[in-house]
């Protein structure tokens, strides 16, 4: 195997390696949120059912934008920030 091969593979499998661990939090937050869910909408109440899906969805986005990295940059708490 030529050294030029083995550097493409050992960079491809370090950007696997990334892309698995950011998909790994994205699936930890989402269970946490879907036990959640689960648990309010035990309460039966067609209002509080409303909101343990449309809260937590809302949570969900933000919480997945924050950790692939795609957040625009410029807005004050995130990404650089505004400095004066």
């Amino acid at each position: 195997m030529s050294a030029v091969l083995m550097l493409l593979t050992a960079l491809a499998l370090a950007l696997l390696a990334l892309a698995m661990i950011r998909l790994w939090k994205v699936l930890a937050v989402a269970a946490a949120i879907a036990g959640a869910q689960w648990t309010i909408m035990q309460a039966g109440d067609a209002g509080i059912q409303f909101a343990a899906l449309a809260v937590p969805a809302l949570i969900a986005a933000f919480v997945i934008l924050r950790l692939v990295g795609d957040r625009p940059a410029g807005i004050g708490g995130w990404g650089q920030g505004v400095r004066a």
